[in-house]
């Protein structure tokens, strides 16, 4: 019979083989983790935990492992850096692809100081609109909001043929301070695509769940000459930053699936192109269907594909596919449950046809030929159907 097919890893990616493994280990021991902040035995070794997945963030971002505060997920660690910028008066730049954290925070907390910036066709910053509204500021301290990969798309926010020019407008303007969205690029996408734009951010953002590990931790790195302010106050964890229990088992996860990408990661990710051409070809071959073009196709999420449905609706779709064991979205998971047009498309110039029904492929990492082959068919036979 055939087994649940996922294709939606860029909402939440499954719990790698070896986190699982990790985790059972851990959970048959009769000293389990305890309270990281207790000076005893069960709660040094709980500590240790949450050391060693900051050393392990430093490896895989090569962003100081003093800087990063453990959190909820990405949107706390969104809402917590651009706090910064509502407290101190800066105004806030971000893409017209950004993340509906970004989108709502902006809108409900900094409409008045908050600037959309447009994006171009191939789904890369319009560099020239940057520099227009920059010169606008004046030398004003500003916030620069960017995604390093968009997640529905994975198309790159500033391929490498423009990062020069990027890195070059940073410096002219060294009152603009950016905060990096690395929630899908970290580690899924090779590192030497995002290095030189996190080496120069204020603020990066980064999840745990989208690399295998478990739903609820999160992370944002603060650079030492960054402003920050805390939003929750009680003890003194994450070195006065963030008060709370730390969420230990969490930590153990995502320390765990970082361990499995530093080892894996250029094999999972040579496996996924492999896998996304032949996915790419079959759907190309499929009537009905289109294929978003994607241009620096070497620098876009190798496990991303995202198709358009012109004569059909993507909610039924979904349901269908569903309803035959295929796990698939409509984009990205913030907007689960809703039918409407992706924001991101619309910012691209796509049309209405290619807005209005989408589905958007994530391969997670294991995914065997057989089961993207089955995926395709079972398509195929719902659209001809």
């Amino acid at each position: 019979m055939q087994t649940r097919v996922y294709l939606d890893a860029n909402a939440t990616h499954p719990l790698l083989k070896q986190v699982r493994e990790s985790l059972s280990h851990w959970l048959s021991l009769e000293d389990e983790l305890g309270n990281p902040s207790s000076l005893h035995s069960t709660g040094r070794r709980s500590k240790k935990v949450l050391n060693d997945l900051r050393k392990e963030l430093e490896l895989a971002s090569g962003l100081k492992e003093s800087g990063w505060v453990l959190c909820s997920g990405a949107t706390e660690g969104l809402n917590l850096a651009l706090s910064v910028a509502k407290r101190e008066g800066w105004k806030v730049l971000f893409s017209a692809v950004e993340h509906s954290a970004v989108m709502k925070y902006c809108e409900k907390e900094l409409s008045q100081q908050a600037q959309l910036l447009p994006v171009l066709g191939d789904g890369a910053l319009d560099l020239d609109a940057l520099v227009r509204e920059l010169e606008k500021l004046d030398k004003a301290p500003s916030l620069l909001v960017l995604q390093s990969h968009n997640n529905e798309t994975g198309l790159p926010l500033i391929p490498l043929s423009r990062q020069e020019k990027f890195l070059d407008i940073l410096k002219k303007h060294p009152q603009s301070h950016l905060l990096m969205d690395m929630v899908q690029s970290l580690p899924k996408a090779d590192r030497t695509l995002w290095k030189n734009l996190v080496s120069q951010a204020s603020y990066v953002v980064a999840s745990g769940h989208k690399a295998g590990a478990m739903i609820g931790i999160g992370a944002l790195w603060v650079s030492e000459e960054a402003l920050f302010a805390p939003q929750s106050f009680g003890g003194l964890q994450e070195g006065g930053r963030r008060a709370g229990t730390e969420a230990v088992w969490n930590a153990l996860s995502w320390l765990e699936a970082l361990n499995v990408w530093r080892e894996n990661g250029n094999e999972i990710r040579s496996l996924w192109k492999k896998q996304r051409d032949q996915l790419r070809a079959s759907l190309c071959e499929t009537e009905g269907l289109k294929v978003l073009d994607v241009p620096h196709d070497d620098e876009t999420l190798q496990n991303t594909l995202l198709v358009s449905l012109p004569s059909s609706r993507s909610d039924l779709i979904l349901q269908k596919l569903d309803l035959q064991g295929v796990s698939i979205s409509a984009g990205s998971a913030c907007r689960s449950g809703i039918t409407q047009a992706s924001h991101v498309l619309r910012a691209m110039g796509c049309d209405e046809d290619w807005t209005q029904a989408v589905l958007r492929i994530s391969l997670p990492v294991g995914i065997v030929d057989s089961d993207i082959e089955y995926f395709v068919k079972t398509l195929k036979g719902i659209l001809h159907s």
